[in-house]
């Protein structure tokens, strides 16, 4: 009887050693947040707002008057990602002999690029820091809608800006998150068929954003939001 509560102690320990694996590593590769700091002066104190941060771009608005000759620049990652400088991304000023201060002019002109690679190695993407200084302590807040795009891949629309000639993607959708439903209910993805999606029925300019809400592929509200600049429209259908 011993033999056999020994033997069958070790089987077990056996099996469960084997049903146990290792975690999978992290394959997400995203900035969720960017610290400034410049001698005593911290977020806050530099940046007029939150850090607005997309899917590969980051725009920093600056403080009027910020002496930014000390900044210093640190990201939060998914986790187990890892974020470093792409050098190749950095301009050479021939009137400026100081590096710091090349690269502090080259956030405010183009833009620096850094590069984020997952936990396990797979996936990597490219971010866009951007600052801008603000005149009179004020941040430009309209959002037109005027510029958008198909995801080539799913079909939904997607909403971006222009600041000094370079695309932004800080407009954010569930489009996204929608196309599984699309998927699940295995209803062709086109752009119509998802909640946020343009319409020319605009307050100002060419078009605008038209969301509506949706569940499982399905109207359940009967209200049609559209949103064009600061002025909110409403329609009943």
């Amino acid at each position: 009887m011993k033999k056999i509560t020994v033997l069958f102690t070790m089987l077990s320990t056996l099996l469960f050693a084997s049903c146990v694996k290792d975690e999978a590593l992290n394959m997400e590769a995203d900035i969720t947040g960017i610290h400034l700091s410049d001698n005593k002066l911290l977020n806050d104190e530099i940046l007029l707002l939150e850090p607005l941060i997309s899917n590969n771009a980051i725009v920093l608005y600056v403080r009027p008057g910020i002496d930014l000759a000390d900044l210093k620049i640190d990201f939060d990652v998914t986790p187990g990602a890892t974020v470093s400088l792409i050098t190749d991304s950095l301009q050479k000023d021939p009137e400026e002999s100081d590096a710091n201060k090349a690269m502090l002019k080259q956030y405010f002109d183009k833009g620096v690029y850094y590069k984020t690679t997952s936990q396990d190695g797979q996936f990597s993407k490219n971010y866009l820091v951007k600052m801008r200084r603000t005149e009179g302590g004020l941040v430009p807040l309209n959002f037109g809608f005027e510029q958008s795009e198909i995801d080539k891949d799913n079909k939904y629309v997607t909403f971006y800006d222009v600041i000094d000639g370079v695309p932004f993607y800080n407009w954010a959708s569930g489009n996204a998150s929608f196309s599984l439903t699309l998927m699940i209910s295995q209803i062709p993805p086109t752009p119509e068929a998802y909640p946020t999606k343009t319409t020319k029925v605009s307050h100002s300019g060419e078009q605008a954003v038209s969301i509506r809400n949706k569940n499982d592929g399905f109207v359940w509200s009967n209200v049609w939001q559209t949103y064009s600049c600061r002025q909110f429209i409403y329609r009943f259908i």
